[in-house]
């Protein structure tokens, strides 16, 4: 009788010990689908932040270009009305200044 109810009480023990561990496996699947679903999306962040730093620098080179071709205008603008003396000096100084910029940018 002594065996008889210590096997019960086993069997009630180990029912309970099971229940648990199925709770805790279907709580550990939550927990890890959640963490796959978080790297997925820290890796999306990522990408867009690689995507935005690209769309960035690509911004920052039109708009160099653009400055460029502005300063290449008011320049002509400013070469046109001068005799040649002073034209010649105003080219020289101008394209100094192209080149300047042209270092500047390309050191950034």
């Amino acid at each position: 009788r002594r065996v008889e109810k210590r096997n019960k009480e086993h069997k009630a023990v180990e029912r309970k010990l099971t229940k648990k561990m199925e709770k805790l496996s279907i709580e550990f699947d939550k927990m890890r689908k959640h963490n796959e679903e978080l790297i997925k999306e820290k890796e999306n962040v990522v990408k867009e932040r690689l995507e935005a730093k690209t769309q960035l620098e690509n911004t920052e080179k039109e708009l160099a270009q653009v400055r460029k071709k502005l300063y290449k205008i008011e320049a002509d603008e400013d070469i046109i009305n001068l005799d040649p003396y002073e034209m010649h000096r105003k080219i020289r100084y101008y394209e100094a200044q192209l080149e300047f910029n042209d270092k500047e940018f390309n050191r950034c």
